[in-house]
């Protein structure tokens, strides 16, 4: 069943574990997928366009009182074409695509079939838009009549149409973590898909032909595994383990010759990550109890080292290329700094705060959407959003958050989804949220942890304070278009 909890940090160290060895992704032993499935009495999607939306009938959200500044602030011009559309799933274990003001509500797919003794007809979930903007992605798991469930990957053209099936899973494996059927990753080109799927032996990492649904190759058997494609799809960095490899890849998705190891191996960070012109690469060594993280040329020339820092480290290019951004000081699985860059190494700022689990930046690079874990005034665990300027260094916080399971295990691998899932609006203007707004100036908590259990929430952003969030449906998790 999905679920959104007030008090998540169960769940919290649940996807921690994971990280650090006790999931599918590290240990190669695939965690259940059954809880990502939606019941059939779910609520249905409805999007709200007022100007202060509601998360259930006795907790009004009045998150326009975060920025008592906010007359001082530029305003966003109202979501709009510019702004793109939003894919999710929905709790009724259908897609939907909307605008950003919440109209122009589009069914994309549902399950079909009468509800069986599992009390659902199915789901369909982790949608990912293509780069081109023109097909979406998203795993289905279907009861199969037998208790179990029918896993796939699956396309669907983002105007509406008809599916197709581009991978199924073995029927002995249940997914790559708790609610995660898959990872699925375009290509730039959006030809091919970097999947990364359970087997009845462990995690495997192959590529897979859109048009085709051809596999021509398997890039990594047992987990860990994370990707980054470069930006002309010519080339995948694999990290599989604690080996960085660089694939070359053919016109028909095939690698060419033999991988490049790059550098010395390292299991105190996730995913590598190509700069967007596709001439440098972000990675890290770990040696005794140091972690650092180094820059390289494509050619493989000398590495240029950026930080060095105690325990796992994330990090990022800026899509302009001029600036990386990495977390590190981990305690407890979270972050303690965040260290901006620039492209050659030669510290910007940094920002010393507790308990934080990502960063991500905006389409035009001037942003950082940070999020944090805190506690409310009511003592509730939550996830602080906070949105920083990398041109002044100027905070805004622009929400509190009561996450589903699902968006808080896309923070905790935010690394990975970053490359995939985009929580930015094409203009940078708007940030999309799953589960429950609050107010984070609020004497107590916004709603009670029963309706948090029930409800699950889409909600659209302003990251400059100066509109209230609105809620453009019922969901658990999605993604803007890229344009």
């Amino acid at each position: 069943m999905i679920r959104m909890t007030a008090m998540f940090l169960g769940t919290l160290a649940g996807a921690l574990a994971l990280a650090c060895g006790g999931g599918a992704n590290k240990s190669g032993t695939p965690a259940t997928v059954t809880s990502a499935v939606p019941t059939a009495h779910a609520p249905q999607v409805t999007p709200t366009s007022a100007a202060v939306a509601t998360v259930a009938s006795t907790a009004t959200v009045a998150a326009a009182t975060a920025f008592p500044d906010s007359q001082a602030r530029p305003a966003n011009p109202p979501p709009d074409a510019a702004s793109g559309r939003l894919v999710f799933a929905a709790l009724n274990g259908a897609l939907y695509t909307v605008a950003a003001d919440g109209s122009d509500v589009r069914v994309l797919v549902e399950p079909d079939g009468p509800a069986d003794s599992l009390g659902f007809r199915g789901a369909f979930a982790w949608p990912v838009w293509s780069p081109d903007g023109e097909t979406i992605l998203y795993s289905a798991l279907i009861p199969d009549g037998r208790r179990g469930l029918n896993v796939s990957l699956r396309s669907v053209p983002a105007a509406g149409g008809g599916e197709t099936v581009l991978f199924r899973d073995d029927p002995a494996t249940s997914g790559i973590g708790s609610g995660v059927a898959h990872y699925a990753y375009w290509s730039p080109d959006s030809r091919r898909v970097a999947l990364i799927a359970g087997t009845a032996a462990g995690l495997t990492g192959e590529l897979v032909n859109v048009a085709s649904g051809e596999r021509p190759a398997t890039l990594a058997d047992g987990a860990p595994i994370y990707y980054s494609w470069s930006s002309d799809s010519r080339h995948i960095l694999v990290h599989h383990e604690e080996v960085l490899r660089l694939y070359e890849i053919d016109d028909g998705g095939r690698p060419v010759g033999s991988p490049r190891q790059i550098g010395a191996g390292s299991l105190d960070y996730f995913a590598p990550n190509f700069s967007p012109a596709g001439d440098r690469i972000l990675y890290a060594d770990t040696a005794d109890t140091v972690t650092k993280v180094f820059s390289t040329q494509f050619d493989g020339s000398v590495p240029t080292p950026m930080l060095e820092s105690q325990g796992r480290t994330a990090f990022a290019w800026a899509p302009d290329g001029r600036r990386v951004a990495v977390l590190s000081e981990e305690s407890d699985g979270l972050f303690n700094r965040l260290t901006l860059l620039t492209a050659g190494g030669r510290q910007i700022f940094q920002v010393d705060r507790s308990s934080m689990i990502s960063f991500w930046w905006s389409p035009d690079a001037t942003r950082l959407a940070l999020s944090a874990v805190a506690q409310d005034a009511a003592g509730e665990n939550v996830i602080v959003v906070t949105v920083i300027d990398v041109r002044d260094r100027s905070e805004a916080q622009v929400a509190t958050l009561f996450p589903s399971d699902e968006f808080l295990f896309m923070q905790i691998y935010f690394d990975q989804f970053a490359h995939s899932m985009r929580i930015w609006s094409a203009d940078s203007g708007y940030l999309v949220l799953f589960g429950a707004v609050g107010n984070p100036l609020a004497q107590s908590a916004a709603y009670s942890s029963q309706e948090a259990t029930e409800r699950a929430g889409v909600w659209v952003i302003d990251v400059t304070g100066s509109r209230d969030p609105v809620s453009v449906g019922s969901g658990y998790i999605g993604s803007w278009s890229p344009k």
